[in-house]
């Protein structure tokens, strides 16, 4: 989290990458990458929340514990989507990057 007012986390930090905001060509700044991480990943799971929060209050263990298991597959299920969205259509972004904005470029030198 440290190095994510320079639009970087440690991992693009190492293989010389930076997230930079669409609209004005710069490196996103702390607020926008927490946005980015955590914030737009988490949304993908809000679709099946309410279905997790009406069986959560059914008083039967085996139904709250289909409940949780829903929020988790729901989780995951968004986070592959997200992931596998640089597949598409020849254009190399993730999802989260189309709905915050963003580019993540490659800032180490090219080799011939």
């Amino acid at each position: 989290m440290v190095v994510w007012g320079q639009g970087q986390t440690p991992g693009k930090q190492l293989l010389k990458m930076r997230v930079n905001d669409k609209t004005t060509g710069k490196p996103v700044k702390w607020g926008h990458m927490a946005i980015r991480q955590f914030l737009l990943p988490m949304s993908f799971s809000i679709v099946v929340l309410p279905i997790a929060i009406v069986l959560t209050l059914v008083p039967v263990m085996e139904i709250q514990f289909v409940a949780i298991a829903i929020l988790y597959l729901g989780f995951f299920v968004g986070a592959l989507i997200d992931a596998l969205w640089i597949f598409r259509g020849g254009k190399i972004n993730r999802l989260v990057d189309v709905f915050a904005k963003t580019d993540v470029l490659n800032e180490s030198p090219q080799q011939a």
